[in-house]
């Protein structure tokens, strides 16, 4: 995992502050390569083969092709094979080293072969030519931008606007799709100049201008299976394999371990192929109990004989960590979920450089909660109506207990339902209920709307039937979970130099998956059934059993106490000069009415809070 910029064109570009804005991401080693109008920069976590040959950036034999390569290419071993079989020769043991070679014997077609999590850049010097392509789930980072002098691309958006002279003109469609979604999806950024390369999109530049872009994957090619136990034993034979090949590396590799079915069977499947005892990490809420799994982890830890660590989190802890990651954050980003991942993240370095991480097994097999409430939004839609006066009992909100939070989502589910399915399912995405998003403008924000991207999005990913639950699980796959999840994932982890690695997020594990019929998803209102089959052989029925908690952080109870004083500073409405579309006496309204406990507006109040923090750092 590393840390990788360039450009091309006419373009003064300050390398030390490049080198710099992307430390965090390789601290092992860095390197340049500046020829002619391009240039490369790379930032090195050593991960494979430690000696400086897999240093970048990297070139073939007679240099005529460089690559920067940030993630790990899992099937790198075989492709190996198979090129030194056709006479090709390696000077390192480096995975990069194969997308150099393969390069060369298949051109740019080379990437439909790639299994794994990437963004690279490869430079054809004869050509004078650069070829960039992210991983089909978008677990590697990596934004561009196209400017009249010439073309500049990198790792991070912060390194883009350290190294080029982007406008900071902010864009606002972006700025609507955050405070709907809570995330500015992919092509989006923040700036109206500044674009992300899509997940399992490819990209040409020559003499400093955008050529091409086009897509070399696609989700929806496989047939559905029909026998059931055959497709568990594929399930489990895929993902044992995915686990297997996740492992590679020449440091130790740990586990994300919360006592749920996903990052359980992970490690489960890690130890089996470890050679040594697995090291697990999970986080502990001493003041929240309710919010604690900590005791399924260490059943889990102790059954397969890992070296388990426990990490307490405190408040304070919880205060520091959400100056420390807002901080660092280069475009709003409202998943609070992104604060208890960078704890995680931070504490787990200390012990190793690779973890595995159970992300995806939600957005694969129906683990959410809002599945069950799809499924029976579509049974009741045409009730809407009758069903939003639910919202008016004056039921208390909070996540802090199970009443309090149960009351929470019946209310959610009950104010965003809707008769049209894609509205439907836009509602359900959304941060603040239907309506109540355009109460913090003074001025409507321009741009597209949220619910008429979504529907787009549903036709052009998901072709089949309203009725069919694939259709939202491809939605997820596609679109939430490269934009929030693994973005989340990316940031936190990346910021101290964690490379966490997404088994289930797999080229092969997602295309059998895809392959497999709702039903066996979720089968009537049990969520993840075909993965809890496959798991019985591996997991407790205690575990198997449980219901899902997600990562959550108790910041929606310590902003009524701890954290107040935090919250009020960002929403002083004498900032209301400084930004002048919000209307701060809406949003101290949300306030004071979270403080109340009378309904939880945790989930709306820190998506405004982070853009807050974003904007005093990029704009004011």
């Amino acid at each position: 995992m590393c840390g990788i910029a360039g450009a091309q064109g006419e373009l003064e570009i300050d390398i030390p502050a490049c080198l710099s804005s992307l430390s965090h991401r390789g601290p092992d080693a860095e390197g340049t390569l500046k020829d002619k109008n391009t240039l490369l920069v790379h930032t090195r976590l050593s991960i494979l083969d430690l000696s400086d040959a897999g240093n970048q950036p990297m070139s073939n034999e007679d240099e005529t092709v460089w690559v920067v390569h940030n993630g790990e290419i899992y099937n790198a071993p075989l492709l190996r094979k198979e090129l030194e079989s056709k006479g090709h020769t390696f000077k390192s043991r480096s995975d990069t080293e194969v997308l150099l070679h393969l390069f060369e014997e298949e051109g740019d077609s080379m990437v439909s072969r790639l299994r794994g999590m990437f963004s690279f850049s490869i430079y054809d010097k004869e050509k004078g030519e650069l070829f960039l392509a992210r991983d089909p789930f978008g677990i590697k980072p990596l934004v561009y931008a196209q400017l009249p002098s010439g073309f500049v691309f990198a790792s991070e958006l912060k390194t883009l606007i350290s190294i080029a002279n982007i406008p900071r003109e902010i864009d606002h469609e972006a700025l609507n799709y955050y405070f709907h979604f809570n995330y500015i999806p992919a092509p989006f950024t923040i700036w109206r100049h500044a674009r992300k390369l899509k997940p399992g999109y490819c990209l040409k530049v020559k003499n400093g201008d955008v050529t091409d872009e086009y897509p070399y994957w696609n989700l929806l090619e496989k047939q559905e299976k029909s026998d059931f136990q055959d497709a568990v034993s594929s399930l489990e034979n895929v993902i044992r394999e995915s686990v297997s090949i996740h492992l590679n590396a020449d440091v130790p590799v740990g586990a994300f371990l919360s006592g749920g079915v996903d990052s359980s069977l992970i490690a489960t499947l890690a130890q089996i192929y470890s050679k040594s005892p697995l090291q697990t990490f999970t986080i502990t809420y001493p003041e929240f109990p309710y919010m604690d799994e900590s005791a399924y982890a260490r059943k889990i830890a102790r059954k397969i004989g890992s070296l388990h660590t426990e990490i307490p989190v405190h408040s304070r802890d919880i205060y520091e960590m959400i100056h420390e990651i807002t901080d660092h954050l280069d475009e709003p980003f409202g998943d609070p979920a992104l604060v208890p991942t960078a704890v995680l993240s931070k504490l787990t370095r200390k012990h190793v450089k690779v973890a595995l991480s159970g992300d995806g097994g939600d957005e694969l097999f129906a683990g959410y909660t809002k599945y069950q409430a799809l499924k029976a939004g579509l049974f009741l839609r045409n009730f809407h109506p009758l069903l939003r006066m639910i919202q008016h009992i004056p039921l208390k909100e909070s996540r802090a207990n199970l009443f309090g939070d149960r009351a929470r989502q019946i209310k959610k589910f009950a104010t965003r339902l809707d008769k049209s399915v894609p509205h439907f399912v836009s509602n359900l995405m959304s941060v603040f209920p239907p309506g109540e998003a355009n109460n913090i403008f003074r001025n409507k924000i321009s741009g597209a709307t949220p619910k008429k991207a979504i529907e787009d999005i549903l036709n052009d990913y998901a072709p089949m039937k309203e009725s069919d639950m694939n259709k939202y699980l491809f939605l997820d796959t596609r679109f939430v979970l490269p934009n929030d999840m693994l973005f989340k994932i990316d940031t936190a982890s990346m910021r101290y130099a964690l490379e966490v690695r997404v088994p289930f997020v797999d080229r092969e594990v997602v295309e059998l998956v895809s392959s497999l019929p709702a039903k066996w998803k979720l089968k009537g209102l049990k969520r993840k059934y075909i993965l809890r089959v496959m798991a019985e052989r591996y997991l407790p029925r205690e575990i198997l059993a449980r219901g899902k908690m997600g990562f959550n952080v108790p910041i929606g109870e310590w902003c009524r106490e701890e954290l107040l004083t935090t919250f009020e500073e960002e929403f002083d409405g004498s900032r209301q000069g400084e930004i002048d579309f919000l209307n701060f006496k809406k949003i101290d309204a949300l306030f004071k009415e979270h403080r109340s406990g009378k309904r939880d507006r945790f989930f709306e109040l820190w998506n405004i809070f982070v853009f807050l923090i974003w904007w005093k750092k990029y704009v004011n």
